[in-house]
């Protein structure tokens, strides 16, 4: 009966292996760079699974697949990437993109080699089960956006560089450029311009003078109140040498930094601009307008080695709050304006990568002065010719080949018979008790050998301890002969299980087919316990202990009241536009400004 519950909890084993593997949840994913040239490397591509279509454009890589789409759990936390080699992929799970009503689970995979023009390579997804949480068992290569899970944010294990900025620096380093504030932490972001007079400050990422030379774009989201000044991004300039962006054509901006020899971005919000600008050639290379809504902006600038783009989309305005990171997706569908211009010089003169703001003073007219905080900031490698690399997601087909198992008990008896003669002489006069003790070693060794679908050998050795005792009484001179028979036996019982010996073969799509073999072997062990006994007979049954090894397959809103209330009416096609001053209930002041007749 033993025997037998071990048996079946051995099938049981060995069903639920099998069953593990044909419910693994493997899809191969193939991306296809279908342009002539090369992604940047290290390469950010996009993985997006959808449950419809949607029109973002070419620099968005998707499928529609509803039944992905709903194994996947709320958070992504059931999914995870492995290179062909098996060897597990950086990746962050960035949330669920809303885009018209249909939704999609977006990820962002770290590609350390990039893609090769006119190329693809295959890589491989793991769908879990719906409590699986990979998040905790892979971090920091498995992770996902602040937004989505507190705690597992891999973004700068992914991105060239990243920093989401609630309460935290998240490693980024913060400098006084001009004035006396510096940039602080706090759960808006990071504050960089205090509604103070003359301020200039800048953030550096933890990996700056690191940053790859290679086509890049920076997203960054942020938001100000009404007034003055600017905010900046700079690329592939001298940190250490910061330099006034007004310097640059003579433009506002009186306390803004920017890094010598970049090529920037600068967001003028006190004048209404937008310029890019290029502190190589000392010289403005595009500028288009950046209206003076208040509120919360989704900003960004792209730099190659032949061009540059910037653009800007108002999120929310008249409102401070936390912009969602899906718009790192959209950006080519939500603008409000970009601007481009070719470039004639070298634009990565050093690794490095800033993002400042300043300020001026208070003016009689009109204030330049604000309040900006800098919510997050994702660079990442541009893709050739703004296209994303396309992807197809195909299922792993599984095969299973199962050998049959069998148990054999070989049971054998050995009988060893030893005589012992023992021969005590005496010469006495008187009577007396004479008593003899021999101890008898005896060594027996039995060999079974038993055939099944495999072959175990087992070599018992028992060890007999003889005493035999002899008394005689003795008369005068007496020869005493004590003869004593020993006869010993040895049952055997040598039972071999091979019950876990079973060959699985898994079957994988790469490029054509890839085969690979697993075998779950069983080790068996059998113990045999042997007894040999003088005089009486004692036989043990021996219950032989089976282990067996299986290998597991690789397998917010915002709403601050802000301190002066002014409020703006814009009106089309004429040539002023009337500000009313609010204080309290009673209106103080109100104010006449002309403008252009094609502002809004």
């Amino acid at each position: 009966m033993e025997l037998l519950k071990k048996f079946i909890f051995g099938l049981i084993i060995l069903l639920l292996v099998v069953k593990f593997i044909y419910s693994q949840g493997w899809y191969s994913i193939t991306i296809t760079n279908n342009q002539n040239i090369s992604t940047p490397a290290p390469f950010q591509q996009d993985i997006a699974i959808c449950n419809g279509n949607v029109n973002i454009g070419h620099n968005f890589a998707y499928i529609n697949n509803v039944t992905l789409f709903n194994e996947i759990d709320s958070n992504g936390q059931n999914v995870y990437f492995v290179n062909s080699s098996g060897n597990i992929l950086y990746s962050w799970y960035e949330g669920q993109l809303n885009y018209n009503g249909v939704y999609c689970d977006v990820w962002w995979i770290n590609l350390p080699n990039g893609i090769s023009a006119n190329s693809n390579i295959t890589i491989y997804m793991y769908i879990g089960n719906s409590s699986d949480n990979y998040y905790s068992q892979y971090y920091p290569y498995v992770g996902a956006s602040s937004q989505v899970i507190s705690g597992y944010d891999n973004g700068q294990d992914v991105f060239i560089a990243y920093g989401y900025f609630d309460n935290t620096f998240d490693g980024w380093s913060g400098y006084d450029y001009y004035g006396f504030w510096s940039p602080k932490a706090t759960p808006l972001g990071i504050e960089m311009l205090n509604n103070g007079q003359n301020e200039g400050t800048y953030i550096l990422p933890p990996n700056n003078w690191n940053i790859p030379k290679i086509p890049l774009i920076v997203e960054e989201a942020w938001w100000y109140t009404f007034g003055g000044q600017s905010n900046v991004i700079s690329l592939f300039g001298n940190t250490n040498q910061q330099i006034n962006v007004s310097l640059i054509g003579n433009t506002s901006s009186d306390n803004t930094p920017a890094s010598n020899l970049s090529t920037f971005v600068q967001f003028d919000y006190y004048s209404g601009i937008t310029y890019l600008k290029s502190a190589v050639t000392n010289q403005i290379l595009s500028f288009i307008p950046f209206y003076e809504y208040w509120g919360t902006i989704y900003s960004y600038l792209i730099i190659n080695s032949t061009y540059a783009q910037t653009g800007y989309y108002i999120y929310s305005p008249f409102a401070l709050v936390w912009a969602p990171l899906t718009l790192l997706d959209t950006y080519t569908v939500n603008n409000n304006g970009y601007t481009y211009s070719s470039l004639n010089y070298n634009p990565y003169q050093y690794p490095t990568l800033e993002i400042s703001a300043g300020d001026g003073y208070p003016e009689m007219s009109h204030s330049e002065t604000s309040y900006q905080y800098v919510e997050w900031v994702v660079a990442r490698a541009y893709p050739p010719n703004d296209v994303m690399p396309s992807i197809s997601i195909q299922p792993v087909s599984i095969s299973s080949t199962q050998t049959t198992s069998t148990v054999t008990t070989s049971t054998s008896t050995v009988t060893q018979t030893s005589t012992i003669t023992t021969t005590v002489t005496t010469t006495l006069t008187s009577t007396y008790t004479i008593t003899s003790t021999l101890t008898v070693y005896s060594t027996i060794t039995t060999t079974t050998t038993v055939t099944s679908s495999v072959t175990a050998t087992s070599t018992t050795t028992s060890t007999v301890y003889t005493t035999v005792t002899s008394t005689s009484i003795v008369y005068n001179t007496v020869t005493s002969t004590v003869t004593t028979t020993l006869t010993s036996t040895s049952t055997v019982i040598s039972t071999v299980y091979t019950t876990l010996i079973s060959t699985l073969t898994s079957t994988s799509t790469i490029y054509s087919t890839i085969t690979s073999t697993q075998t779950v072997t069983s080790t068996v062990y059998t113990t045999v316990t042997t007894t040999v006994t003088s005089t009486s007979t004692t036989t043990s049954i021996v219950s032989p202990s089976i282990y067996s090894i299986i290998q597991t397959l690789t397998g917010s809103s915002f709403t601050q009241t802000i301190p002066s209330t002014s409020y703006i009416y814009p009106i089309n096609q004429v040539s002023s536009i009337t500000i009313i001053n609010l204080n309290s209930s009673n209106i103080s002041t109100s104010y006449i400004y002309s403008c252009s007749s094609n502002m809004t």
